[in-house]
């Protein structure tokens, strides 16, 4: 019985990887789907890999920029058409104390745009802001110091914030890709999409309706380094994985190499390519 189960278990083994062997090869069979030439700023190494020392594996994680995981064009229209219904999910009562039930998560397609108009409108809002600080200022609405914080902040995002933001989202991939046809700039992933009501809190607001928003998570998030590829991606960071901690005291960190990603048939991404950069010349 011992053997018996013994067996079973090896063949199961084998059966899970074989499994994953072949989806793996029906990703990568062919021509990739869509190929992105991303940097550091994108995909940093995975924090995971930096704490733990015994762990001689790679990663890097695909990282969007910071105000995409919660987009204004996921509002309460977009979310109906990934098949929620905002009405079936009341607010807290403040007044009552009464917390009704959540909306579960959905999964849908989300569609990731590289260094394109979306990036360029963030970065534009963020020079207008700064921009009307000075006059804010003068008015006494402002300080000098508030100044400084937005100042340094949009050099971050110039030189090493990603510039990857979610664009659009839906149930079929193949619709969103004739919508995005530019497989250079574009990549289309899974994400689980939350849906947030705001509560109605104060009494000036009970006639107002509760504000509808939507938040994504990407599920594939860490991509491992093939064999072949870590010694470069160890020459570009120094040599030293942990150095990533090292820079992180800085405000502005340079990307120091560059990274080809493939994403196959199966929307599933992985690193073609990794080539140091030069940082003195990078922008």
């Amino acid at each position: 019985m011992r053997r018996a189960g013994l067996f079973a278990a090896l063949m199961l083994l084998v059966v899970v990887n074989v499994a994953v062997l072949g989806g793996v090869a029906w990703n990568r069979a062919g021509q990739p789907a869509a190929t992105l030439r991303l940097t550091e700023r994108e995909l940093p190494l995975y924090d995971s890999f930096v704490r733990a020392e015994e762990n001689s594996g790679l990663a890097l994680q695909l990282t969007l920029y910071q105000g995409s995981y919660s987009p204004d064009w996921l509002d309460e229209q977009k979310l109906r058409t990934l098949g929620f219904r905002p009405e079936r999910y009341d607010t807290t009562d403040a007044a009552e104390g009464v917390r009704n039930k959540q909306a579960l998560p959905r999964q849908a397609w989300v569609v990731l745009e590289f260094d394109g108009p979306a990036w360029q409108l963030a970065l534009a809002e963020s020079e207008t802001e700064l921009a009307s600080l000075d006059g804010k200022i003068q008015a006494g609405e402002s300080t000098l110091q508030q100044r400084e914080y937005r100042q340094e902040s949009l050099e971050q995002m110039r030189q090493s914030s990603s510039r990857l933001l979610a664009v659009d989202a839906g149930t079929d991939a193949a619709v969103l890709r004739e919508r995005y046809p530019d497989t250079t700039r574009y990549l289309m992933t899974r994400a689980v999409i939350h849906l947030w009501v705001a509560p109605v809190l104060s009494p000036q607001e009970k006639g107002d309706r509760p504000r509808v928003r939507g938040t994504l998570q990407l599920p594939v998030e860490r991509i491992n380094v093939p064999l072949q590829l870590r010694a470069v991606l160890q020459t570009a960071l120094g040599g030293d994985v942990q150095n990533r901690a090292q820079r992180a005291e800085n405000a502005v960190k340079l990307p120091r190499y560059s990274v080809v990603l493939n994403v196959g048939a199966r929307h599933e991404p992985w690193l073609a390519d990794i080539k140091p950069l030069d940082v003195a010349a990078t922008n």
